[in-house]
């Protein structure tokens, strides 16, 4: 588990995902369906799972 000090990598990605699923009550599933919609709405993307 990563620990403050330490680099921080995308190995822990889903590390992070269930630590926030857990602190807002959801399914590690649906923390990633709203991060990633956010990212998308943040950079002018398309939804996850729309085309262009």
């Amino acid at each position: 588990a990563p620990h403050r000090g330490k680099r921080n990598e995308p190995a822990h990605l889903g590390l992070v995902v269930k630590r926030l699923a857990a602190l807002w009550g959801l399914e590690p599933d649906q923390v990633a369906t709203l991060t990633a919609r956010n990212a998308c709405r943040a950079f002018g993307l398309p939804p996850p799972g729309q085309a262009e």
